[in-house]
């Protein structure tokens, strides 16, 4: 890749994530606007537009294109590197932050498991694959792997995953957005030294799951919202995934002179 394609994809991975953070922002807001009569209703488009469009389908194909692969050797010291960064963030995630401990003593029941489930299964994807994955691998395209481009990665994953917390509680819970961001920051280290994302987001997926059972707020949401937005979320990764083995089979035949 060279310094003209490398600007030009630096360039569309900013579009995905302005993109990404307006329709999170956009779709929380529209969702409090029309809390009650219309909720199913919102989160269905949550889902559909936020998760399975902008978090899902939109960085799987810039990525693919780009060159980014889900999944790379990872040798050496890095591998090693990678799950204790794995473990730290779990430790902090579910012992740090007396979750577990509040689970068992009051454990949800499986209709509400399989709620939450449906729901955050595909949100920390699209976060895992924007934050985690998309941002800092192009980061490194950019600036390559040495030190300060790793160092510049991680740091531009927590940043945007900070972000998106931040609007998720639109502008009005910093302390939960820093506590993300520092997440974050962990997880990006890990896709960086692991190379691969699928290592990576069933962690997240859990402190996803495990944090926000033990908040409460969504037992009541709507089956069928839950169940078209999930539904429209596997279809994005299936059609992203696919074109995304286009996408890469097409780079390797493409001329280089």
């Amino acid at each position: 890749m060279n310094e003209g394609e490398r600007r030009f994809w630096w360039g569309r991975t900013a579009l995905v994530v302005v993109v990404y953070l307006t329709s999170w922002g956009l779709l929380q807001w529209l969702g409090r606007a029309l809390e009650g009569w219309a909720e199913a209703l919102s989160l269905a488009l949550f889902m559909m537009l936020y998760v399975a469009a902008s978090g899902i389908l939109l960085p799987l194909n810039v990525g693919s294109k780009a060159g980014l692969r889900l999944r790379e050797p990872s040798r050496g010291w890095r591998p090693w590197v990678g799950a204790l960064l794995l473990i730290v963030a779990l430790g902090a995630g579910l012992l740090g932050s007396g979750v577990l401990t509040e689970l068992l003593a009051t454990p949800p029941g499986w209709t509400v498991i399989l709620k939450y489930m449906l729901l955050f299964l595909p949100m920390s994807l699209a976060v895992a694959l924007v934050s985690f994955w998309l941002v800092p691998l192009t980061v490194l395209k950019r600036f390559g792997s040495g030190l300060g481009g790793t160092l510049t990665a991680v740091a531009a994953g927590g940043v945007v995953s900070f972000l998106g917390f931040w609007v998720d509680g639109l502008f009005g819970d910093p302390a939960t957005a820093l506590i993300m961001g520092f997440l974050g920051l962990l997880l990006t280290a890990a896709v960086v030294f692991l190379r691969s994302i699928w290592l990576v987001y069933p962690v997240f997926a859990l402190l996803m799951l495990t944090n926000t059972l033990v908040e409460g707020k969504y037992h009541g949401v709507s089956w069928w919202a839950l169940g078209v937005g999930f539904a429209v979320a596997l279809a994005a990764l299936i059609v992203g995934l696919r074109g995304g083995r286009k996408g890469l089979e097409a780079r390797r035949v493409e001329p280089t002179g």
